[in-house]
């Protein structure tokens, strides 16, 4: 239950990251409104976070490299949700960090 949590959690958080970073574009700024400086960080630090679940449920060496795919699979739900529902993608990044925080906290209980 444990392994499946951090994936949940790591995919939530790499989604919202790349959402974040995905709101830099000239192309999605007007669907997903971000300021540059705070998407940049913010996006960067989802990214990272992203990191911690899957470090914490199957080690460094392992966890690096689930995440490592995990950021291939935020961007493409990323890709999918632009493509197709462009105007859910900022309701479903905040969506997404809270449920990468609720994975989180449930993982460190």
């Amino acid at each position: 239950m444990t392994a499946a949590v951090a994936v949940l959690a790591s995919a939530a958080f790499c989604y919202a990251g790349m959402a974040a970073l995905a709101g830099m574009m000239d192309r999605h700024r007007e669907v997903i409104g971000s300021h540059a400086l705070r998407g940049r960080a913010t996006g960067t630090l989802l990214l990272a976070l992203a990191w911690l679940p899957c470090a914490l449920a199957f080690g460094a060496s392992i966890g690096s490299a689930a995440w490592c795919g995990l950021l291939g699979v935020g961007a493409v739900l990323l890709a999918l949700v632009l493509a197709y529902r462009p105007a859910h993608a900022a309701g479903s990044m905040l969506l997404a960090a809270a449920l990468g925080v609720a994975g989180l906290c449930w993982q460190l209980a």
